[in-house]
């Protein structure tokens, strides 16, 4: 992803991607199935991002390195010096 553009799409694309899946297993499973796994999937991510939360707290994984930034703001060219490798 060479773009911030780029972002938009692919977040378009797992939104929709996670709405077709849902919905096949809407028709696959029953009701009573159905709400325990959603439950547990929420879980799961829930619990995901509180343990990267907690690691980056302990500093155990740079939250927001110098690289990220780059990616993901616009601010960057004024506040970051990003470091290109000439092959």
């Amino acid at each position: 992803m060479r773009f911030r553009v780029h972002h938009a799409g692919i977040g378009i694309f797992g939104v929709l991607q996670l709405y077709n899946f849902f919905n096949y297993l809407r028709d696959r499973v029953p009701p009573q199935h159905l709400r325990v796994i959603i439950v547990s999937f929420l879980l799961l991510v829930v619990g995901l991002i509180g343990v990267i939360i907690m690691l980056s707290v302990l500093g155990y994984v740079p939250f927001l390195t110098g690289r990220l930034l780059s990616l993901v703001s616009h601010v960057t060219s004024v506040c970051c010096i990003t470091v290109t490798a000439i092959t």
